[in-house]
């Protein structure tokens, strides 16, 4: 499988997961665009896979595809104290199985071309 690296991008009152291609000039692709919940369980998932996961907030309105992101001083994010603190520290590991949403791990899986989880 690939190496997916992903960036979770929080925006007031809704949240994005990017996907990051290229080595040294980045281009990203919108996977997901949800609610803050939905996404943090997706990305949890997608770490439980093996992705990277990336964090990142942006305090502007409208698409943020191409607007300035914010990937430290997360305290200065006027919506900080609703994001997850498991996937804005540093060298996150994977948690384990208990802790994921399971239908935020099968659509990654999906999204992937993955059917199922590997025992």
């Amino acid at each position: 499988m690939k190496k997916v690296t992903l960036v979770l991008v929080y925006q007031a009152g809704i949240a994005n997961v990017f996907q990051r291609h290229g080595k040294k000039h980045f281009t990203y692709s919108r996977e997901l665009q949800n609610t803050f919940n939905v996404c943090e369980n997706f990305c949890r998932g997608a770490r439980y896979m093996g992705a990277t996961i990336i964090t990142a907030w942006c305090n502007e309105a409208g698409d943020i595809a191409e607007r300035h992101w914010n990937f430290s001083n997360f305290e200065n994010a006027p919506f900080c104290e609703n994001f997850a603190i498991d996937l804005i520290q540093e060298n996150q590991v994977a948690p384990d199985e208990s802790q994921l949403d399971a239908q935020a791990a099968q659509a990654f899986l999906i999204s992937q071309g993955i059917e199922t989880l590997p025992n």
